[in-house]
């Protein structure tokens, strides 16, 4: 299979940020610490412009290519971008057909910085979407999935995907959605 060509990629700059990002994850986290030394067996690049409804994805390919909104670079607080890195690593530590299943989600849980990270993560993705038009963020509480609406959704309304995946497509409380700007 013949491999893209990479497009959108990182600034000489934000691609400075993302290997020292890159270098501290691997001195200080055990998961990391198994991947090779230097970052340039990722190809790193930006999400695509329109692409409001995640902040960072990865491609498994013959060279590995992680993907981080722009806006990341920018954010008040540097654990977004490094929490962004450390969430797309661990994708290409446990593998394609792990996705958020139990390793990666207590691999990712237990970082010490997680809970501030997933606060910052909530915050941007708000102020992202407020900027965008879109007023109505929600998060799945199971998979932390994010939902983007121009409209409210009825309370009690729960993550599609989880409700097929974990409960026969029916409707379970341990799903529910919870409004982003409720988020504490």
């Amino acid at each position: 299979m013949e491999e893209s060509r990479l497009t959108n990629p990182l600034s000489v700059e934000h691609l400075l940020q993302v290997q020292a990002h890159y270098r501290s994850l691997r001195e200080s986290d055990n998961f990391i610490k198994e991947l090779p030394p230097k970052s340039d067996w990722i190809r790193w690049r930006y999400l695509d412009d329109d692409i409001n409804h995640k902040l960072a994805s990865v491609r498994f390919e013959q060279s590995p290519t992680i993907s981080i909104h722009a806006y990341a670079f920018d954010w008040n607080d540097p654990l977004l971008l490094e929490g962004l890195i450390r969430h797309e690593l661990l994708h290409l530590v446990w593998g394609a057909s792990e996705g958020h299943g139990a390793l990666f989600t207590a691999s990712e849980e237990g970082w010490d910085k997680f809970h501030r990270y997933k606060r910052q993560k909530r915050r941007f993705f708000s102020a992202l979407h407020s900027e965008s038009g879109r007023e109505f963020s929600y998060a799945c509480a199971n998979c932390q999935r994010m939902v983007h609406l121009n409209r409210a959704l009825r309370p009690n309304s729960a993550c599609l995907e989880c409700c097929k995946a974990f409960n026969n497509g029916k409707w379970c409380e341990a799903y529910t959605l919870i409004r982003v700007g409720d988020l504490p």
